[in-house]
């Protein structure tokens, strides 16, 4: 499955500016909950990598970037971040970014559906 937006010109319309159909902007606010979901789960494989990290090392720059990219663009995750108790290796780390990716898939779709919105009032 592709979602693209389809570029049409019209005359009363700059040529190249992008028209939503009837359809298009429920295929926006899917495409963009997907990419939420797929987002979280990202972020789950780098905690899970960073449980399994020596941590006597000291924490590179790469790692610090990647933390704080995780947490911009996956901000439900400051929920969980007092649960000191829960392990992301384990069932309860499953369990915890499952909740995390239904919460960021719908602030993604809530950030698509603004979009979508604000389009659609620009025509």
């Amino acid at each position: 499955m592709v979602y693209r937006l389809h570029l049409k010109s019209e005359p009363f319309r700059k040529p190249g500016s992008i028209l939503l159909s009837k359809r298009e902007p429920w295929k926006v606010v899917g495409f963009l909950a997907l990419a939420g979901l797929v987002v979280a789960a990202a972020c789950y494989a780098y905690a899970a990598y960073a449980a399994f990290y020596d941590y006597t090392k000291p924490m590179s720059g790469l790692n610090a970037t990647l933390m704080i990219l995780s947490l911009i663009f996956c901000p439900p995750q400051l929920i969980f971040a007092a649960c000191i108790d829960c392990e992301v290796g384990g069932w309860s780390g499953l369990v915890m970014y499952s909740i995390i990716g239904v919460l960021n898939s719908a602030l993604y779709a809530i950030i698509g559906l603004a979009f979508v919105m604000v389009r659609s009032s620009t025509k």
